[in-house]
């Protein structure tokens, strides 16, 4: 079940920086609790990623989402890749949000083989924008997951593990990721 691109981008007119806060404000910080996720995107759809964290939050799923794409000008290759690879094995999950794009960045590929590399739990989002799902060649090698709207307007993550098949979980609790 591929997450709408359109349902992405009107979530993220919702984001804000505390939505995704790694720390608890006040007089000193300190590290809340979370599992910790890198988000494997293409660096054009950061809108997508917003809109993700939106939605998670809105599902009661509190998770830090690590999603900065590293590209930065004047890096080398190896610098980001040496940095991403530091990012990723800080990481509990890893989700990949496939769109249109994603297939034409090498560094996203990049950044999945490193996740694999590193044995990391990976998680498919595969979109859909007008009828067309991208990221179909991931389902079925990964686990697959997706956030639906109920009838009643309430917004719920769902997972299909590798192993399940046709079999949806909903992720009620970080636990269950």
């Amino acid at each position: 079940m591929a997450i709408g691109q359109k349902l992405l981008i009107q979530a993220s007119e919702f984001y804000t920086d505390s939505l995704n806060s790694e720390y608890v404000s006040g007089f000193r910080l300190r590290p809340i609790a979370k599992k910790r996720v890198f988000i494997n995107h293409a660096p054009d759809d950061f809108r997508f990623v917003e809109g993700l964290i939106v939605l998670m939050r809105k599902a009661s799923l509190d998770l830090y989402f690590d999603w900065d794409s590293g590209v930065r000008p004047g890096r080398s290759r190896e610098e980001r890749k040496k940095q991403v690879q530091e990012r990723i094995a800080n990481c509990d999950l890893f989700f990949l949000i496939t769109t249109e794009n994603y297939l034409s960045v090498p560094y996203c590929l990049q950044d999945l083989e490193i996740a694999k590399t590193l044995n990391k739990k990976i998680y498919v989002l595969p979109t859909t924008v007008d009828g067309t799902v991208f990221g179909t060649e991931y389902i079925g090698i990964y686990h697959e997951l997706t956030v639906q709207k109920t009838v009643q307007g309430r917004f719920v993550v769902k997972a299909l593990d590798t192993d399940r098949k046709n079999l949806w979980r909903t992720i009620n609790s970080i636990d269950l990721l």
